[in-house]
C-alpha cells in the first residue's frame, strides 16, 4: 500500500510519506479561519494526519 499523500491548501502544499521522520512535530493544518467551514476543514485535516501517523507506526511495528 502506498502511504504517500499530498494535501494542497491554497499556495501551500504539505506532504508526508514513509521516506523521512517528522521529528515528533505536530502537523500544520494551515489557517482556514477565512472559510465558513474552517473549523471543520482543520478537524478533517487533523484526522487525516493522525490516521497517517497511526499507519506509519503500525507499518514500522511501533
Amino acid at each position: 500500500m502506498d502511504t504517500k499523500f499530498m494535501i494542497t491548501m491554497g499556495a501551500r502544499t504539505m506532504g508526508a510519506h514513509g521516506g523521512h521522520e517528522h521529528g515528533g512535530r505536530d502537523h500544520e493544518a494551515g489557517d482556514h479561519s477565512g472559510y465558513r467551514t474552517g473549523a471543520e476543514r482543520v478537524d478533517v485535516l487533523e484526522r487525516i494526519f493522525d490516521e497517517n501517523d497511526r499507519a506509519v507506526a503500525a507499518n514500522r511495528g511501533l
